[in-house]
C-alpha cells in the first residue's frame, strides 16, 4: 500500500522533473530520465511483474501523462505493458494522451508499442485522424509495407473504426489514407492470401484484405476473382471466404457478374465438402463444415445451376460419412427441395428421386438412426428428425417409391407421442395412404420396439405360424400414467384428419408437459376403432384401465367435428362389446354410459372438457371399489338419470361434504375444477355455478389447510390464461383486492409468494393480451392514440397497488425465477401506465395520481436489493438515512434484517416454518453474476419510472419535519437511486437505451436539484461513472446514434461542468458560438460536427486540464490536413468543404484572431 502511494505521488510530478536534457549528440538533442523518473520506472515494473496494478491504480489524467513521457523517454517492453494495461483498464484515458505518444509507438514499431497505438485508435477519434495523417506521410507506405505482419492488427482495428465514424472525419484524408494502404499492402496481402499454407492462419490478412476491396479498382478484382476460387478449393478456411463475401458484396451493382460469381462459389463449395468427406470420415461434423453447408443452402437460394456430377458425388460422399451428421442432413434436405422442381430437374443429369430414396432406406445406418431408443428419451432425435423430413420430402416430389413393405420400419420409428418426429411419421404414413397403401390391410396394429419384434419374429417364422397379436397385447403397450397426461393436456385443436401444410404443434415453453410426454389422438382413435370391431375379441376391463376409455371421452371436447364423429363412433363400438361382457364391475361402467348417453341432446355434441375429465375419472374409480371415492361417486350416479351437461357433476355435494374423509372428497373436487379449466367454455361453466365464488370466500376459512389453499391457487393461475376470465375475476370478483387482502399477514412462505407472483404476472399478460405491442412502443404517441386500446388506468393501478405492497415480502431466498418475474413486471406496468398516461394527455384526457411510486417505496426497494445482492455499502448508506430520518417502515425491515439469531421465546411454530421457508428449500441464491444481471435490468427500468416530489415545507418547521415528507431525504434518495443506476451500468454490457433513459432522468430530476448536484460532483467514483457511460455512448457507431440524444448529453455534461466550475476559459465562447450553432442545424453532419468537438472539448476539461488540449490538436490536424501539410496533397478542388472541416477552420481562425492558440 505504502508504494501504491508513492508510485501515486511521483507519478503527480510536473513533467519537467522526470527527464533531464542532454547535450547534442550526432542525433540531435536527446532526453533522458532523470533520478526521479528512473525510479518511477523501476516501481511501475515490479509492480507490474507482482501483479499489483490491479484495482483503481490509474485514477488521473497525471498519472496517464507521466507514463506516456516515460515511456516516450524509455520505452522498454515492461513499461510499455504498464501503459497498455492502463489504457485497456480506463479507456477514457485515451483522451489525455497526447498524439505524440501515438507518434512514438507508430515509429517504435513494436508489438506492445502498436497495440497502444490500436488502443488509442479505438477510444479517440483524434488518435484515428492523426493516425490518417501519419500514414500520409512520405514513405510510410514503404514502411508499412516491410512491417506489414507487425501493423496488420493495428491496420484493421483503423478500418473498423473508420467505418464507424465517418461524419466526424474528413472523408477525402480517408479516401486517400486508403488508396496509401491498398498501394502499399495489396501486393503481399493478395500472395499471401492466395499462396499460404492452410495452417497458417489468416485473421488479419483476410479482414484487412475484406475491408480494402471496395476501394480496388475493377482490373484488380477481375484477378483475384479468377484466382480465388482455386484458393477457396483448396485451402477454403473461414478467413477465404471472409473474402469471397466481401467480392460478393462488390459485385452487387452487376447483376450478370454477381449470378457468376455465386455459381463459382456454389461449384467450389460442394467440391469442398466432397474433400472434406473424403478425407475426413468422422461422423462428427466441424464448425467449419456447419459454416459450409449453411452457405450452401444460401448459394442454393440464388444459384439452382450445380454440376451433375459434383451434386451427385456429394450426395454420395455425404450419405456414406454423414449420415448420422443431422446439418448435413437439413441441408440435403433443403438442396433437394431447391434443386428438385419439376420444371427444373428433368433436362438436368441428377441423381433421380427414386435412386435417392433407397441409397437413403437401403443405408447401413439407416435402422439404427430412425428407430426409437429403447433406453427412454433419444439423443439422437434431431437427426430422426432430419430424415424424417428428408423422406417427406422425397415422397412428396415423387410418390412412386412408396411400397407397401415400408410400414414395418415406419411403424418401428413410431412412437404415438405427439412429438414432431412422431407427427412427422404419421404424416409420412398418411402420405403413404394417400398413394394407395392401407396401413389397415397391412395388418400390424403394434408400433415402437414391439412392432419391430413382431416383424423380426414374423420373418423368422414364416407366413404359416404368424399370429395376429391380440387386443390385450396391444393395449398394454399403452403407458397408462402417460394416457392421464394425454386426458389432461388433450390437444383439443388437433385435427383427426391431418393436412400435408398442417402446422406442426411445437413444444412451447408455458406448457407444463412435453409433446413427447402424451400421446397423439389421431393414431390412437384410429387404432382403437380398429380394435373395436365387432369380430374382435375386446377385454373391457383393460380398455378402461388404460385409460382408453378416458381418452375417448377427453376427445369429445374437441373443437374438430371428425375428432368428435370418431370418439362418439369408437364409444359406441366399446358399449357394444361392453354390453357382451362379463367381468365384476361391468354394470356400473354399462351405467355411466347411460347417464352420459342420456345427457346428450344433439348429434356430435362438444362436451366442456371438465366434463369429459370427470367422466374419465369416474370411470377409472369404477374399478376400485376399495376404495372411498367409488361409494361416493356410484350414489351420485344412480341419483341421476341423465349427465347435466351445463354442470360440474356432484361439485357441491363433495366440496361440502361432513363425512369423515371429507378432505379427500374436497381434494377429488377441487382437482376436476382446477384441471379441467381449459379453456373460455369451462370458465363460463363455472361461473355459472358460482365455483369461483365459493372458493375465494372459503381460502381465508379456518377450515381451509394449507394444501387446499395451493390447489385454490392453482385455479385460479389456470384460470388466469384466459381472456375472459382474467378480466371478469378482476372486475367481478375483485381477485386483486383479495390478493392484498393475502399479502396483509406479516409473513408468507417462498412458495405462497411464488404463486402470489405467478398469478399476478398472469393475470397482467392475458389481460393485456394484443395490448402488448402497444406497450412496446416507447416512443410518442401520435394521433393514432385515439384508435389504440388501453387497459383502464383504475385496472393498471390496481396492479400497480398489488406488486408495490409484495416488495416487503421480497426476500434473498425467494426463486430467482420469481425475483426476476416480480422486477420484470413491476417494469413492464410501470412502463404501460407511463405511456397510457402520455396517450392521455395527448387526447387531452384528465389523469390524476400520475406520480405512483413514493419514497418509501422506494427505499423498501433499494433496501430489498441491498440484501439480494448483497451490496453492503448500499446496506449501510440506507441505515444511515433510516436513522437520520427515522423512517419506520425502512427501520422496521432493517431490524427484522439484523435479527441474526431468533429468540428462545418465539413460539416454535412460527419459528419452525421460517426456518423451513428460508433455509430448507433448497432455492437457489443470486450469486452468479449473470442472475444478478437479470434482475438488475428491470430493476433498473423501475427506478428510472420514479419522479422525486418536494412537498412545500415552511423554513420553521423543516427542523421538525422527519419521516418520509422531508425534502432532504427526498435528495438522499435522488443521490442513492442515480449512485446505483450508475454503478450498475459501469463495467457491464453496454445497453445504450438504458444508458440513455439513466441520462434524461439525471436531466429531468437531478439536475433541477442544486443540493444532489453538487453532492454528485463531489464523489469522485460517481464522477467518473458518469464520464465513462458518456464516453460509451459516444464510442457507438455513428449509424446507430440519434443526434438529438447526443446533443442532449453534452448538454447535461456541461451542466455539470458548470456546477463544478470547470467550464471557466478562454475557449468557452468559441465552443458557444461555433459547435452550439452547428448543433442546432438541420443538416446531420453539421449537427455531427458540432456534437463531436462539444464531445472532445467536454473530455478534456472534466479529466481536469487546464485548456482543452486534444480538442485544440484535433481542430489543428484537421486545417493542417486541408491546407495541405502533409506530404502528397489531397485534391479538393471543384468539391464543397466538409462540414468538419468547415467547423475546425472557422473554429482555427477565430482562435487565432484572439489570440488564443499559437499558429
Amino acid at each position: 500500500q505504502q508504494l501504491k502511494e508513492v508510485t501515486f505521488a511521483m507519478l503527480q510530478v510536473p513533467k519537467a522533473n522526470l527527464t533531464t536534457k542532454k547535450s547534442e549528440t550526432s542525433c540531435g538533442k536527446k532526453s533522458c530520465l532523470s533520478a526521479y523518473g528512473k525510479t518511477l520506472v523501476q516501481l511501475l515494473t515490479e509492480s507490474y511483474q507482482r501483479g499489483s496494478l490491479q484495482g483503481d491504480f490509474f485514477f488521473s489524467r497525471e498519472h496517464i501523462q507521466g507514463i506516456g513521457i516515460l515511456l516516450s523517454t524509455l520505452a522498454t517492453k515492461e513499461l510499455e505493458k504498464v501503459f497498455m494495461h492502463a489504457i485497456e483498464k480506463e479507456p477514457v484515458f485515451a483522451q489525455a494522451v497526447g498524439v505524440d505518444i501515438q507518434i512514438f509507438c507508430l515509429n517504435h514499431a513494436t508489438e506492445t508499442s502498436l497495440s497502444i497505438a490500436a488502443l488509442l485508435i479505438r477510444y479517440c477519434r483524434t488518435h484515428l485522424l492523426q493516425f490518417e495523417l501519419w500514414c500520409l506521410k512520405h514513405r510510410t507506405g514503404k514502411f508499412l509495407r516491410q512491417n506489414m505482419g507487425l501493423f496488420l492488427p493495428l491496420i484493421n482495428t483503423y478500418l473498423q473504426c473508420q467505418e464507424q465514424h465517418r461524419y466526424t472525419l474528413p472523408s477525402k484524408v480517408s479516401s486517400a489514407v486508403l488508396c496509401v494502404l491498398r498501394e502499399s499492402l495489396w501486393p503481399e496481402l493478395s500472395d499471401a492470401f492466395l499462396t499460404t499454407d492452410v495452417s497458417k492462419p489468416l485473421t488479419d490478412e483476410c479482414q484487412v484484405l475484406s475491408k480494402l476491396l471496395p476501394s480496388l479498382q475493377m482490373e484488380d478484382l477481375t484477378n483475384l476473382v479468377e484466382m480465388l476460387p482455386a484458393a477457396l478449393e483448396a485451402a477454403g478456411t473461414l478467413e477465404h471466404w471472409m473474402v469471397a463475401d466481401a467480392i460478393t458484396r462488390a459485385l452487387e451493382s452487376s447483376e450478370e457478374k454477381l449470378h457468376s460469381w455465386k455459381k463459382c462459389l456454389l461449384a467450389v463449395c460442394i467440391k469442398w465438402l466432397i474433400l472434406t468427406y473424403s478425407n475426413s470420415k468422422e461422423e462428427t461434423c466441424s464448425e467449419m463444415e456447419s459454416a459450409m453447408l449453411s452457405r450452401l443452402e444460401e448459394l442454393l437460394h440464388s444459384v439452382t445451376e450445380v454440376v451433375p456430377e459434383d451434386w451427385n458425388n456429394f450426395v454420395k460422399m455425404g450419405l456414406k460419412y454423414r449420415f448420422k451428421d443431422q446439418d448435413f442432413m437439413k441441408t440435403l434436405n433443403a438442396a433437394i427441395n431447391l434443386l428438385y422442381q419439376k420444371e427444373m430437374y428433368l433436362n438436368q443429369r441428377l441423381v433421380k428421386l427414386s435412386m435417392l430414396y433407397i441409397m437413403i432406406t437401403q443405408h447401413s445406418l439407416f435402422l439404427s438412426t430412425i428407430l426409437r431408443s429403447r433406453e427412454g428419451a433419444d439423443m439422437n432425435d434431431h437427426t430422426r428428425e432430419a430424415l424424417v423430413d428428408i423422406l417427406l420430402t422425397l415422397v412428396k416430389l415423387c410418390p412412386q417409391v412408396c411400397e407397401s413393405n415400408h410400414f414395418a420400419v415406419l411403424l418401428g420409428a413410431y412412437g404415438a407421442t405427439l412429438s414432431v418426429v412422431d407427427q412427422k411419421i404419421l404424416l409420412l404414413m398418411k402420405l403413404y395412404e394417400k398413394n394407395g397403401l392401407s396401413l389397415v390391410n397391412f395388418r400390424i396394429l403394434l408400433w415402437g420396439s414391439a412392432a419391430v419384434e413382431h416383424h423380426k419374429t414374423c420373418k423368422s417364422l414364416g407366413r404359416s405360424l404368424w399370429q395376429q397379436p391380440s387386443t390385450e397385447e396391444i393395449l398394454s403397450l399403452l403407458d397408462r400414467d402417460m394416457m392421464m397426461r394425454t386426458i389432461l393436456h388433450f390437444p383439443q385443436h388437433r385435427h383427426l384428419l391431418l393436412q400435408e401444410e398442417e402446422q406442426i404443434l411445437q413444444d412451447k415453453s408455458k406448457n407444463s408437459v412435453y409433446l413427447q410426454d402424451i400421446y397423439d389422438p389421431c393414431f390412437l382413435l384410429q387404432l382403437f376403432s380398429e380394435l373395436l370391431r365387432p369380430e374382435c375379441v375386446v377385454g373391457c376391463p383393460k380398455f378402461v384401465e388404460v385409460n382408453a376409455l378416458g381418452l375417448t371421452v377427453a376427445a369429445l371436447s374437441s373443437y374438430d367435428h371428425n375428432m368428435r364423429a370418431a370418439a362418439y363412433y369408437v364409444l359406441g363400438s366399446f358399449r357394444f362389446h361392453l354390453e357382451g361382457a362379463r367381468f365384476r364391475e361391468q354394470k356400473q361402467l354399462l351405467y355411466l354410459m347411460d347417464v352420459v348417453q342420456n345427457g346428450i341432446r344433439q348429434p356430435n355434441l362438444r362436451f366442456i372438457f371438465p366434463l369429459t375429465l370427470y367422466i374419465a375419472r369416474v370411470a377409472q374409480h369404477m374399478l376400485k371399489p376399495e376404495e372411498h371415492m367409488y361409494t361416493k361417486l356410484n350414489r351420485f350416479l344412480l341419483s341421476h338419470q341423465y349427465l347435466n351437461l351445463k354442470k360440474v357433476p356432484g361439485f357441491f355435494q363433495l366440496f361440502y361434504s361432513f363425512d369423515i374423509e371429507h378432505k379427500l372428497e374436497q381434494k377429488w373436487a377441487l382437482a376436476i375444477i382446477g384441471e379441467g379449466l381449459r379453456d373460455k367454455h369451462c370458465y363460463e361453466l363455472y361461473d355459472y355455478q358460482r365455483i369461483f365464488h365459493v372458493i375465494l370466500s372459503f381460502f381465508h376459512s379456518p377450515l381451509c389447510d394449507e394444501a387446499t389453499q395451493y390447489q385454490i391457487l392453482e385455479i385460479l393461475q389456470n384460470a388466469a390464461r384466459i381472456t375472459k376470465a382474467a378480466y371478469e375475476l378482476i372486475r367481478d370478483h375483485s381477485l386483486l383486492t383479495w390478493l392484498l387482502f393475502i399479502l396483509q399477514k406479516r409473513f408468507l412462505e417462498n412458495k405462497m409468494l411464488n404463486y402470489v407472483i405467478f398469478l399476478v404476472h398472469t393475470l397482467w399478460v392475458t389481460n393485456l393480451g394484443d395490448k402488448q405491442k402497444a406497450s412496446q412502443m416507447h416512443c410518442g404517441i401520435r394521433r393514432e392514440s385515439e384508435n389504440k386500446k388501453f387497459l383502464p388506468l383504475q385496472l393498471v393501478n390496481e396492479f400497480l397497488h398489488v406488486l408495490i405492497t409484495l416488495i416487503k415480502h421480497i426476500r434473498a431466498n425467494l426463486d430467482f425465477a420469481q425475483l426476476t418475474q416480480f422486477f420484470s413486471l413491476l417494469s413492464t406496468i410501470l412502463d404501460y401506465r407511463a405511456m397510457v398516461i402520455e396517450a392521455f394527455k395527448e387526447m387531452g384526457r384528465f389523469t390524476v395520481n400520475e406520480h405512483v411510486l413514493s419514497n418509501t417505496d422506494i427505499l423498501l426497494l433499494l433496501h430489498k436489493w441491498s440484501i439480494i445482492g448483497k451490496d453492503a455499502k448500499l446496506q449501510d448508506d440506507l441505515q444511515t438515512i433510516a436513522q437520520q430520518y427515522q423512517t419506520k417502515e425502512l427501520l422496521k425491515n432493517i431490524k427484522e434484517k439484523n435479527k441474526a439469531r431468533v429468540p428462545f421465546r418465539i413460539s416454535s411454530q412460527f419459528f419452525q416454518k421460517k426456518n423451513e421457508t428460508e433455509t430448507d428449500q433448497g432455492l437457489p441464491s443470486l450469486d452468479s453474476p449473470f442472475d444478478l444481471e437479470e434482475c438488475r435490468a428491470p430493476l433498473r427500468l423501475v427506478l428510472l419510472h420514479w419522479e422525486p416530489v418536494f412537498p412545500i415545507i415552511s423554513a420553521k418547521c423543516l427542523k421538525e419535519h422527519i419521516g418520509y415528507g422531508n425534502p432532504g431525504l427526498t435528495c438522499k434518495i435522488i443521490y442513492l437511486v442515480f449512485s446505483w443506476l450508475v454503478k450498475s451500468l459501469v463495467d457491464r454490457n453496454f445497453y445504450k437505451q438504458n444508458v440513455l433513459l439513466t441520462f434524461k432522468w439525471l436531466k429531468n430530476y437531478v439536475l433541477p436539484n442544486t443540493t444532489v448536484v453538487q453532492e454528485i460532483v463531489t464523489d469522485g467514483a460517481l464522477k467518473s461513472g458518469i464520464f465513462k457511460l458518456y464516453c460509451n455512448l459516444l464510442d457507438a457507431s455513428e449509424e446507430t446514434l440519434d443526434w438529438n440524444d447526443l446533443s442532449l448529453l453534452n448538454t447535461i455534461m456541461l451542466h455539470l461542468m458548470d456546477s463544478q466550475g470547470l467550464r471557466e476559459n478562454e475557449y468557452l465562447e468559441t465552443l458557444k458560438k461555433f459547435c452550439h450553432s452547428a448543433v442546432e442545424e438541420n443538416d446531420t453532419k453539421k449537427k455531427a460536427a458540432g456534437i463531436f468537438l462539444t464531445s472532445l472539448y467536454i473530455g478534456d476539461i472534466w479529466l481536469g486540464a487546464q485548456q482543452p488540449d486534444m480538442f485544440i490538436t484535433h481542430v489543428k490536424l484537421i486545417c493542417g490536413a486541408n491546407s495541405g501539410e502533409q506530404n502528397g496533397d489531397i485534391d479538393k478542388v471543384g468539391e464543397p468543404e466538409e462540414a468538419i472541416v468547415s467547423l475546425c477552420n472557422d473554429i482555427y481562425s477565430y482562435l487565432i484572431l484572439h489570440n488564443s492558440l499559437k499558429s
